[in-house]
């Protein structure tokens, strides 16, 4: 199963393809935040509890 690490990763890469500078930033943003909490985690062993606390 793929980690969020990796699948933020490949996300990043969408963006920084095809939008905008700020929309790359503000992704960043969030996804830095998210990667730093559940990174090394499977994609399936976050819940939206998990998410949302």
């Amino acid at each position: 199963m793929m980690k969020i690490k990796k699948a933020i990763r490949h996300h990043l890469e969408y963006h920084n393809a095809n939008s905008q500078k700020n929309t790359c930033r503000c992704v960043e943003f969030v996804l830095r935040k998210f990667n730093n909490q559940f990174g090394e985690r499977t994609l399936d062993s976050v819940s939206e509890e998990d998410v949302l606390s």
